[in-house]
């Protein structure tokens, strides 16, 4: 018999809120935070942080996100990484917002990407699949298009159409 132990670095991206109360002078009486959530991708965390500062301004609430720590591409690169023309986000319809941002993913902007997505979600590739342009989301910031499958209806939505 013979046994082997790996370890492997994991990088994850933790989403995390901080409040701090003040009374009316201006003077902070105090903060709390909490988790929202942990994510596998650091642009999912990305578009998760900006989502909910967009929803607590669009509550009213003086909100900003920051960033910290870069992915190891963008060390070795020395900036930030743009994929936006060669990508496109898709997240799966979900009771809340917060679930359907846990199932958040970038693939290539093509219907056979889509299909490999639903896939791997319980969605069979031969179903008659449509993607089509909905409207803006605020609350994370994405151009919605939905994805639309014969006999089930919306199952997922995507932030940009389909290329090719």
């Amino acid at each position: 018999m013979s046994t082997e132990y790996k370890v492997r670095p994991v990088t994850r991206y933790v989403v995390t809120r901080y409040e701090a109360t003040s009374n009316q002078d201006g003077s902070q009486i105090g903060a709390a935070s909490s988790v929202i959530g942990e994510f596998a991708n650091g642009q999912i965390a990305d578009d998760v942080a900006d989502g909910m500062v967009a929803k607590d301004i669009a509550a009213g609430i003086k909100s900003q996100r920051s960033r910290h720590g870069l992915t190891l591409g963008e060390v070795i690169s020395g900036s930030r990484i743009d994929q936006s023309d060669k990508t496109l986000k898709i997240k799966m319809h979900r009771g809340s917002l917060l679930g359907s941002m846990e199932t958040v993913e970038q693939i290539e902007p093509t219907a056979k990407a889509v299909m490999n997505y639903l896939a791997v979600h319980g969605i069979r590739e031969g179903q008659n699949v449509s993607v089509r342009h909905f409207g803006r989301d605020d609350r994370i910031g994405w151009d919605v298009y939905l994805v639309t499958v014969s006999g089930l209806g919306v199952v997922a939505m995507t932030d940009g159409p389909l290329k090719g």
